[in-house]
């Protein structure tokens, strides 16, 4: 390739000896630059890991496509004519990145998943089933994760740094502005620190097609709730990857690992009022425990940006933070009121839904 001092100097030699030739190395000089910017266009469009492959494999929209969806299923699994009996059979145990990153069929290994569902795209998390293990009504569900973020939020309108005697702290997730508002999933959030408020779902909300049924090009019946996934009712950072402690807001249940908290909290979110209204939704923010369990690598978590997980603070005296992945996609936190952190919700594709079949089912 052409050096720009290579081209200086071709220019400055022909532009003395011959009148014609620079034109011919401006040609050069002009193509030498489409190349660029290509190249340019290229590296922005297409996210290339230390491997040198494209990071992600790309499968189109999946609602009421059954080939994408077949498509889908042979590339989870690694395996041409996949059917949804293996896939059921394959959730039984969760999977996450590293199951899929090894596969090959139709991309290389070491790749991710992105996947067009409802018009936007996503991350593939993991593969799972619904309910308890004794459960004969269990369905496979898929965990996706909004691959770029489409606004800035806060994540709640207020703060308050005393904790223990607040029935609604700030950065409790299942009564945040983010939650209810941002997120178009309706219902109730905490104006303030004892004030529940209720607030009607906006048709004209980004993600309206994702949390509102009787809508226009909705998805809804494809969208299951974390009230039926199990490792969201039980899900503890103690257990699940030997975090010292348990975080706020992570599990909708009891935490599997106990109620083991760092910083001497006087309490967890628990028992406290709306904490689990969140189980009830279409869409939700993944916490930081869930990146872990889903074995998302830095380049999946890493966007550019910042934004928020539902994941909480911990302290004694403080209710005003929350974790968010930095631009680096390093954990960090911020104060629940500040605006400048961008939105990547996740949800669970039902994939037993009819929407979401394959030709072979």
């Amino acid at each position: 390739m052409l050096s720009w001092a290579k081209i200086e100097l071709v220019i400055s030699r022909t532009t003395i000896n011959n009148k014609i030739i620079p034109a011919c190395v401006l040609t050069v000089v002009l193509i030498f630059n489409v190349i660029l910017v290509t190249l340019l266009i290229d590296y922005k469009e297409v996210r290339v890991d230390a491997r040198g492959n494209e990071y992600f494999v790309k499968i189109g929209e999946l609602y009421n496509h059954p080939e994408n969806v077949q498509l889908l299923y042979d590339i989870l699994l690694g395996e041409e004519n996949t059917e949804y009996q293996n896939i059921y059979e394959a959730a039984k145990t969760l999977k996450g990145g590293n199951f899929f990153r090894e596969k090959n069929y139709k991309k290389n290994v070491g790749q991710n998943i992105i996947i067009t569902f409802g018009g936007l795209e996503w991350q593939v998390c993991c593969l799972s089933l619904t309910g308890e293990e004794d459960d004969v009504s269990r369905t496979p569900i898929l965990t996706i994760m909004l691959s770029d973020a489409l606004i800035l939020s806060k994540f709640q309108t207020w703060a308050a740094y005393d904790l223990s005697d607040l029935v609604h702290p700030a950065n409790m997730y299942g009564t945040s502005y983010m939650r209810a508002v941002t997120l178009n999933n309706g219902g109730q959030y905490a104006s303030d620190f004892n004030t529940l408020i209720n607030v009607q779902q906006d048709r004209k909300n980004q993600f309206a097609v994702f949390t509102m049924r009787n809508i226009e090009n909705s998805v809804t019946d494809a969208i299951v709730k974390p009230s039926e996934v199990k490792w969201q009712e039980t899900q503890s950072a103690l257990a699940m990857w030997t975090y010292d402690c348990n975080l706020f807001n992570e599990a909708w249940g009891i935490p599997a690992g106990g109620n083991i908290l760092e910083w001497n909290a006087v309490s967890d979110y628990v028992e406290r009022i709306g904490n689990d209204m969140w189980k009830y939704d279409c869409i939700w923010l993944p916490s930081y425990t869930e990146l872990v369990l889903w074995q998302f690598e830095s380049e999946q978590r890493c966007c550019g940006y910042r934004y928020w997980l539902r994941s909480a603070l911990q302290n004694s005296d403080c209710s005003t933070g929350i974790m968010q992945i930095d631009e680096d996609g390093e954990m960090d936190y911020r104060a629940v009121h500040d605006g400048g952190c961008y939105v990547l919700p996740a949800l669970h594709l039902n994939l037993d839904a009819d929407s979401l079949r394959t030709t072979r089912c």
